[in-house]
């Protein structure tokens, strides 16, 4: 509570003039990958729709903390002006009070768009369920009034890294080696990471690259 008022006494010094109350529902929703897999870094979207004079907003997520691990947050493009990157539990799977508000005496921000993305790391093999508490959200207008909204989660399957040879959790130097052993014949070839037939330098660069933390581009 005491996250929403201090936010709310903020917006109040940039108030524009009145505006008509509201009589369309924003849409609120989280747009992410169907499936990711483990070490690959997750983006997810928080966006909104048919909104129409948005002038500041606080938005919340819950996420499972044993297959997924929240990182950051960003602000979007949507609505110009300053960003609260809110609050990260890890432990509990909670993030709170990400908001962001226009400056200035300024009309509010209508249509489609991105309000903040937050950054995950999938962290085991599993079903991530992530959602938006309806208690967590706010939308203001110009005016201070508040905005009807709806809420839709999303659910990401995290999936096995392809390019850990060993599936020992983490792609090192082995894994790389294992590949290099398939590439030069002395190993038979099972770690087709690329997909074109065959296990080759492609691959090994693959490998490589998910070792040094680029993440792993293998084919599903």
């Amino acid at each position: 509570m005491g996250c929403k008022a201090s936010f709310l006494a903020v917006t109040a010094f940039t108030l524009v003039s009145a505006v008509d109350a509201q009589t369309s529902t924003a849409g609120i929703s989280l747009q992410a990958p169907s499936s990711v897999m483990v070490g690959n870094p997750l983006a997810v979207a928080v966006n909104i729709s048919g909104v129409n004079n948005l002038f500041a907003f606080q938005v919340g997520l819950m996420f499972p903390p044993a297959t997924i691990a929240a990182e950051s947050t960003s602000g979007g493009q949507f609505l110009p002006g300053y960003f609260v990157p809110g609050q990260i539990d890890g432990t509990n799977g909670v993030i709170a009070a990400v908001a962001g508000a226009e400056i200035g005496m300024v009309a509010g921000v209508s249509g489609n768009g991105t309000l903040c993305t937050i950054q995950f790391m999938p962290t085991a093999i599993g079903s991530a369920t992530i959602s938006i508490p309806i208690s967590s959200v706010i939308l203001l207008d110009s005016n201070l009034n508040e905005i009807p909204f709806t809420v839709t989660g999303s659910t990401v399957s995290v999936t096995a890294n392809l390019c850990d040879i060993d599936n020992a959790g983490t792609v090192t130097v082995t894994d790389v080696q294992a590949v290099i052993n398939e590439a030069f014949g002395s190993a038979s070839p099972s770690n087709d990471l690329n997909g074109d037939g065959e296990v080759n330098v492609v691959d090994v660069q693959l490998d490589v690259d998910a070792a040094l933390g680029l993440g792993c581009s293998a084919a599903a």
